[in-house]
């Protein structure tokens, strides 16, 4: 392997593993979501995107298995923000959702997450970050390509 992709690896494997650490989170999260993990997280965007889903939905969008996702939903339900929901046609199906609590969670996130992603910007100018958001979208189009095999 070249020099140049053994770098582009490692600088993707330190922004995940920056991601995933708490140091990261108080920056993400506010002081009151301090129970919930990133994976928790990842659920409750999934649904605010989706809506209801079924845990093996939420399986699939984490790549974990159901029981794995049960267990995660049947937290997340015990903490107030999500709620199953049974079918009114067939009472076997069950989908998840977001509670109030759940959105405005949520919400917070995804506002301290833009306010972040802002500071981080400005060192930028705006033919540079659209320079950034052309790789970073060729990126993400390739490894989606790749896992789709």
């Amino acid at each position: 392997m070249n020099t140049i992709n053994r770098e582009i690896i490692e600088h993707v494997e330190a922004i995940i593993k920056t991601f995933r650490s708490r140091k990261y989170a108080p920056m993400m999260f506010s002081a009151h979501t301090s129970d919930l993990t990133m994976s928790d997280m990842q659920i409750l965007v999934m649904l605010s995107k989706t809506g209801p889903s079924t845990v093996g939905d939420i399986a699939a969008y984490g790549n974990v298995k159901a029981p794995t996702a049960s267990a995660m939903v049947k937290k997340l339900e015990r903490l107030g923000y999500v709620s199953r929901i049974h079918g009114t046609e067939d009472r076997r199906v069950v989908r998840v959702a977001l509670t109030q609590k759940g959105k405005r969670v949520y919400e917070d996130h995804s506002s301290k997450a833009a306010n972040y992603m802002e500071m981080l910007m400005k060192r930028y100018d705006r033919s540079e970050r659209q320079k950034l958001l052309t790789l970073v979208r060729e990126i993400r189009e390739l490894f989606e390509k790749v896992s789709e095999r």
